[in-house]
């Protein structure tokens, strides 16, 4: 046991000092990512009309068609060591200009395909600039025969694994999109003069339930939910370098608060993730995942380790292939 609080010890340590230094590194240069930080791996990945998890100027200039994700658990390793069947699997196919369209999502449960979606994407993007994905669901036998066992196992029915929202309102303070399923509202601020709690409230009259972005979806300066004019709830806020570069989201969901710092290289190459949990003052749990470059500095492999206070980690890898324009 000594050795994994030794490890969490060391996350902890390193996530400390890279706070003290985040001064220093908001001179950061910018430089695009292949994955976009915010979104892939992130919180609110699964909204599938914002689908900006690559940068498609270097999908365009790279020629990428299409890229497979998946996603393995420690335990999905054969005698040798390799990995086998993912627990998750993306198939994400883009056009000419890097834009998405078209993602298969495959989850599978004990050597067999649980659930296959398809989503296919509009060529247009409407005038509030959503992504209108038309949903696809073959869903196939062994899903029913397993749905009971599948739901336990994820907490959830991957029939809702996904958010989907439509264009509701496009008004000159601010616009705002509704939740499909749940009809929830998403409303997003861009200027800096309606920021205030008085003028939210006066301008949305936002549910407990919605969601208000200040700033934009690419680039928020804080998500969160009014529980009245001057409560919020689930705050998240972001910090950038001077060129823009994402360098910190704190989420604080009281009494908890997580903190996740991006971590770049030299070369502003994005290189790993630091996400710490606390109860108030207290650490609890950590995940801090490494990304692994190919030979022409694609993202090839991320490795994510999960430690609770002194338990044993828990590691999970995605690996990314690709596939080019012909």
């Amino acid at each position: 046991m000594t050795k994994y609080f030794y490890f969490g010890f060391i996350v902890l340590f390193f996530s400390c000092s890279y706070a003290k230094k985040e001064k220093k590194v908001k001179n950061l240069n910018y430089l695009k990512q292949w994955i976009n930080p915010l979104f892939l791996n992130g919180d609110f990945e699964k909204e599938i009309n914002f689908p900006y998890w690559f940068c498609d100027s270097i999908l365009k200039k790279n020629k990428i068609f299409q890229i497979t994700r998946r996603i393995f658990s420690e335990n999905e390793k054969d005698s040798n060591g390799h990995y086998v069947l993912p627990k998750e699997k993306y198939i994400y196919t883009f056009d000419k200009n890097g834009s998405i369209k078209k993602i298969d999502f495959y989850t599978f449960y004990d050597s067999k395909e649980i659930t296959a979606f398809t989503f296919v994407y509009s060529k247009k993007i409407n005038k509030n600039k959503i992504f209108r994905p038309v949903q696809v669901l073959p869903l196939n036998a062994e899903y029913n025969k397993y749905k009971d066992l599948f739901k336990i196992q994820l907490n959830t029915d991957v029939t809702h694994h996904f958010t989907f929202y439509k264009a509701s309102e496009n008004r000159k303070n601010y616009k705002s999109f509704q939740d499909v399923e749940h009809k929830n509202k998403l409303y997003i601020i861009k200027k800096k003069k309606y920021f205030g709690a008085l003028s939210i409230d006066s301008i949305l009259h936002p549910k407990p339930n919605d969601w208000i972005i200040l700033g934009s979806i690419k680039n928020p300066i804080k998500r969160f939910q009014s529980q009245n004019i001057v409560k919020e709830a689930n705050v998240f806020s972001y910090k950038y370098s001077k060129s823009g570069m994402l360098l910190r989201r704190d989420l604080e969901k009281y009494p908890f608060v997580s903190k996740k710092y991006f971590v770049y290289n030299n070369s502003s190459q994005w290189v790993m993730t630091i996400d710490s949990l606390f109860y108030e003052t207290t650490f609890i749990s950590s995940e801090l995942s490494k990304i692994e470059y190919d030979q022409y500095k694609r993202p090839y492999k991320i490795y994510h380790n999960k430690l609770k206070e002194v338990e044993i980690p828990k590691l999970y890898v995605e690996s990314f292939s690709y596939r080019l324009h012909k």
